[in-house]
Parts: structure tokens; C-alpha cells; sequence
């Protein structure tokens, strides 16, 4: 399901875009709507799901409603539940579709997730600094995340790949470094200044 998704963002990119040169959401994120619609169809992954999160305690909300102890049918609650999620699947669908970055041979157009329907284009001329932040206690992990990419402007925007596939983003970045003559810093960072732990 999350392969079909993602290949429907393809498709729909190429008819809004007349370049070759794109970063689309990858297919991992896709599971979202999945796992939306998945939860409005089918009751065993909402119950465990409540098990999971109230423990024991579930077990007998869940036998109560069921049996309707206290003349209060459950169906009322899963209906609206159902509703619920069919809306954040669609949701979903709606902000991933519309989520990308499109590189053309004058401009960057980020279409980001955050802003739906709202596209930011940088000029390409406008490129401060292209750059690999690689974590330093990451990388010290069993199973490390990849590096991010960074691109910044001049105006401060900048743009963090950490939400996109790490060997399309790879590409498309060093092409832009290329096309603009630019050199790709390594930076290492220390995520735990950031977390607040020492």
C-alpha cells in the first residue's frame, strides 16, 4: 500500500513539474495514511493498540463496552473513531502528495509538509552554504541513521534532508553543489547539546 502511495506522489509530481530533478517523501512515510485507514477498518489494531497504552485496565473497558454493561453501545465510540481516522488517512494523503522539493536549473521550490499548499522558491544564486552534518553520537550507534544535508540561503532559510530518502537527497544535493560551484562541508555535530543530556 505505502509503494502504490508513493508511486501515485511520483506520478503526480511529473504532471506538476516539468523537471527531472525531485526529492519526494519516501515510502516509509506513507505508512501514515496506511496506518490510518488500517485502524478505521479493522478493530483488533485500535483495541491492542489501547492495551497497549492502559494495560490490564483495557482488558475490562474493552470486555465492558463489548457486552454493554452499562447500556452503552460501543459502536457509537467506534463509529466516530472509524470517521476519525478515514479523515487523518485522507489528511495524510493530501500533505504527502504535496510534500517535495523541486530543483529547476534558476530555482529550488520547497513544497514542505508544514505548509501545505504553500511553496517557498529560492533562487539558485542565493545558495550560502551546502552542507553534510554527520552525528557524532549517532554514528557510535548500533544501527546509526545516515547523515543530513543541509542547504542554507542567504536570507537564513535553511533546508535539512532529514526527512527524505539519504541517496536521493545525496544526489540532488551534490548536483546542486556542482551546478553552483560549491563545496560540501562535513560538519560534525553533538546532538546532545541539543537534547539536554551530557
Amino acid at each position: 500500500m505505502a509503494q502504490i502511495l508513493h508511486q501515485i506522489a511520483v506520478w503526480n509530481s511529473a504532471l506538476l513539474s516539468d523537471t527531472a530533478i525531485t526529492i519526494l517523501p519516501p515510502a516509509s512515510a506513507w505508512l501514515i495514511a496506511g496506518i490510518c485507514f488500517a485502524f478505521a477498518w479493522y478493530r483488533g489494531p485500535v483495541e491492542g493498540l489501547i492495551r497497549t497504552i492502559m494495560g490490564q485496565d483495557a482488558l475490562v473497558a474493552i470486555y465492558t463496552m463489548r457486552t454493554g454493561a452499562y447500556d452503552y453501545a460501543d459502536e457509537i465510540i467506534w463509529r466516530y473513531l472509524q470517521k476519525a481516522m478515514i479523515f487523518l488517512g485522507v489528511a495524510a494523503i493530501f500533505v504527502l502528495l504535496d510534500t517535495g522539493i523541486y530543483v529547476y536549473p534558476e530555482r529550488i521550490v520547497f513544497n514542505e509538509g508544514t505548509s501545505v499548499f504553500v511553496q517557498k522558491s529560492k533562487p539558485m544564486d542565493e545558495i550560502a552554504v551546502v552542507r553534510l552534518e554527520r552525528d557524532t553520537l549517532n554514528e557510535k550507534a548500533i544501527s546509526p541513521s545516515p547523515p543530513n544535508y543541509v542547504i542554507s540561503f542567504r536570507d537564513g532559510y535553511s533546508w535539512k534532508s532529514n526527512w527524505s530518502d539519504f541517496g536521493e537527497a545525496e544526489a540532488v544535493v551534490r548536483h546542486i553543489a556542482r551546478q553552483n560551484r560549491l563545496k560540501i562541508d562535513t560538519v560534525f555535530v553533538d546532538t546532545r547539546k541539543y537534547s539536554g543530556s551530557n
